[in-house]
């Protein structure tokens, strides 16, 4: 199963994440190039500057059976609205996340449990 449909441009920076089924999101690569990501739970979709895997953009996603546990703590993405919750979503990784904010994520009740375990990691890390 897929747990995180994403890529991050190399340049920028910037993290583009699919978040459910059909969730089409595209993003500039630079130089008149673009990517698309599409897909979740069950498939993965790129359009656009594919060939440019590795040297424009990178891969986040993650999946449960391929994915290794480093590969998971590594990469997970929080998708947050900032401080007031009124900001456009960005993609952040876990692993880059304040401990307060950790600390919020963590009482979530709804959280699903591999994402529990990831911030749990960093949590117990930072401390």
């Amino acid at each position: 199963m897929i747990i995180q449909n994403a890529i991050r441009v190399i340049k920028t920076g910037e993290i583009v994440a699919s978040q459910w089924r059909h969730d089409f999101r595209s993003v500039s690569l630079g130089d008149g190039k673009s990517i698309a990501v599409d897909g979740g739970g069950d498939y993965i979709k790129r359009s656009g500057a594919i060939e440019d895997k590795g040297v424009l953009w990178e891969e986040l996603s993650l999946d449960d059976e391929a994915s290794t546990e480093s590969e998971i703590l590594n990469k997970m993405l929080w998708g947050t609205f900032g401080k007031s919750g009124k900001s456009p979503i960005k993609f952040k990784f876990i692993k880059d996340l304040e401990v307060d904010h950790l600390e919020k994520i963590a009482k979530i009740e709804a959280l699903r449990d591999l994402t529990k375990k990831v911030v749990k990691y960093w949590l117990n890390k930072k401390k």
